[in-house]
């Protein structure tokens, strides 16, 4: 889980590269990947599908995208607005994760770890620049 951090910590340093920090680290690219999306937030990393393995997962322009470890693409959903939100994750134990979204279409998504549509809710406004945090308060720590 620590490589996945250091990944996005890297990830982060580069985008912006105007950053003198950034710049006189050069630190190792371990992999990099042309996702041909426009992206307007950092990724979150979760074990979306209960393998033990964090995945990373991206709000694109329309779409959530999902990588492995390597950068290879695990799966990528379209959605009818554009995101200009984090995906907020929700672990399950024993179970794959939900993943939530809102678009400026207005429309509420909660995917599971393959990227399959649970449920959908219209909303009254659109969503714009949030980053949204979701947890079970009702279940007993394991």
């Amino acid at each position: 889980m620590k490589w996945l951090f250091f990944i996005i910590f890297i990830f982060n340093l580069f985008y912006f590269q105007n950053n003198t920090l950034a710049a006189d680290l050069k630190l190792p690219l371990l992999w990099e990947v042309n996702l041909k999306s426009f992206l307007e937030s950092a990724p979150t990393v979760a074990d979306i599908n209960g393998d033990g393995r964090d995945e990373i997962i991206v709000a694109g322009r329309e779409e959530i995208i999902t990588l492995n470890k390597n950068g290879k693409e695990l799966w990528r959903w379209r959605t009818r607005g554009r995101f200009m939100t984090y995906p907020a994750v929700l672990k399950r134990n024993k179970k794959s994760a939900l993943i939530y979204a809102a678009d400026t279409g207005k429309l509420f998504t909660c995917l599971n770890g393959a990227g399959k549509v649970v449920w959908q809710a219209e909303l009254n406004a659109a969503t714009s620049w949030s980053a949204p945090f979701v947890c079970d308060l009702e279940s007993a720590p394991d």
